[in-house]
């Protein structure tokens, strides 16, 4: 399969295993944070967004923003064959019982990847697609592995969680030669920013360039 043919490509091992590491802790490290300053408990899930339960989530972490300008990107590139601009990247600490909606990716995710960065090594936990030929897909990751996709165009979810946690890294991108370059970094104006310094906020998004619910 590759992203030119199918709309999407698994590359395996495309990030260290050291790299995937590091990144997982930084993120349970912003979580671990979360709660203490906000005097909470693990199953309370705070910043759990609207797409999955059982999680916690987080829009555009340092971490994340500075992988997706370098080595994610440079996957990507090789994958798709041509220039990109990263608009934005998400986190997500699955948790047992983690249930991830059927859904196609927003306006500024023309190009999405999905890095693997730490599993529940007893339980595996794939990401179903929905190819252009309208089969049903199933993806298993390790660390280190990103399965590239059109994000507008393919269907995606996961069943629900029977582990004790995985953590996933998203990064998005918009092609450099194409016609969606004012959602560069997602509108904000450097990476690195919150939600709150977008431009255009994905409704308003929405309107510039439509993304067909699938």
């Amino acid at each position: 399969m590759s992203y030119i043919k199918d709309s999407f490509e698994i590359v395996n091992g495309a990030i260290s295993k050291d790299v995937c590491r590091l990144t997982s802790r930084a993120l349970i490290m912003a979580k671990d944070i979360t709660l203490h300053s906000s005097n909470l408990k693990e199953n309370d899930f705070p910043c759990r967004d609207d797409m999955v339960d059982n999680s916690f989530s987080r829009y555009s972490p340092l971490v994340l923003d500075s992988l997706s300008d370098t080595l994610v990107k440079d996957v990507v590139e090789q994958v798709v064959g041509e220039k990109v601009i990263p608009t934005y990247t998400h986190c997500r600490l699955y948790y047992n019982g983690a249930v991830m909606y059927r859904h196609v990716d927003r306006s500024s995710s023309e190009i999405s990847a999905s890095l693997c960065l730490s599993i529940d090594k007893d339980h595996d936990w794939p990401l179903m697609m929905e190819d252009k030929k309208k089969q049903t897909i199933s993806v298993n990751q390790n660390p280190g592995d990103i399965i590239v996709y059109d994000g507008n165009e393919l269907a995606h979810w996961r069943e629900p969680y029977e582990g004790k946690l995985q953590v996933n890294a998203f990064f998005f991108y918009v092609k450099e030669n194409g016609d969606r370059t004012k959602l560069k970094y997602d509108t904000r104006p450097m990476l690195g920013l919150g939600p709150e310094d977008r431009k255009y906020q994905p409704d308003e998004q929405f309107k510039l360039f439509p993304v067909k619910d699938k």
